[in-house]
């Protein structure tokens, strides 16, 4: 059995694989800032200041 390609196909392939490349990062840069700001106020202590 012979099967063909539907042209344009890897692009649309690449196309999905460039997407969800970018919302991954784009996910990880903002829990990665979201974590940054809970260790930064968790230090300062209750109430936002440095005890």
């Amino acid at each position: 059995m012979v099967t063909r390609a539907v042209p344009g196909q890897g692009m649309l392939s690449d196309g999905l694989h460039i997407g969800a490349a970018a919302l991954t990062i784009a996910v990880v840069w903002r829990l990665s800032g979201m974590l940054h700001r809970a260790v930064v106020e968790g230090q300062q202590g209750p109430g936002g200041f440095d005890p």
